[in-house]
């Protein structure tokens, strides 16, 4: 049983790390990218999550929606209302998550993300 614990505790310690990093590289691109830009990647978890009918990306109520663990911060709501000001998000009934997770490929997904790398 100790096993066990030991086990989940270095899961939840790399989990945790992993976490971390991953928040850090996203303030880091955030830091290098314009107005727009930077609305963009707000937004983009936001489209997954909810399949919402007046914004990009909306095919029908039949998609995989709901990206686990996530919520709108003011970020991407700031976002939505500067894209699109005519549309109102409404408060939905929770529904099953079938996103598990969102990454970033390339360079702003990785350690090595410099300025340089935005502009090429």
């Amino acid at each position: 049983m100790a096993e066990i614990q030991a086990m989940v505790q270095s899961v939840n310690h790399l989990k945790d790390s992993f976490l971390k990093v991953n928040r850090q590289r996203l303030a880091r691109t955030h830091d290098y990218l314009n107005t727009e830009q930077s609305h963009f990647l707000e937004l983009l978890p936001l489209l997954f999550h909810i399949n919402y009918p007046h914004l990009p990306g909306y095919v029908s109520d039949q998609v995989v929606t709901g990206v686990s663990q996530y919520s709108p911060g003011f970020g991407a709501l700031q976002a939505v209302k500067s894209l699109f000001p005519n549309t109102h998000l409404e408060r939905r009934a929770s529904h099953q998550m079938d996103i598990y997770s969102l990454f970033c490929m390339g360079s702003s997904g990785s350690i090595a993300y410099t300025r340089k790398a935005t502009l090429t």
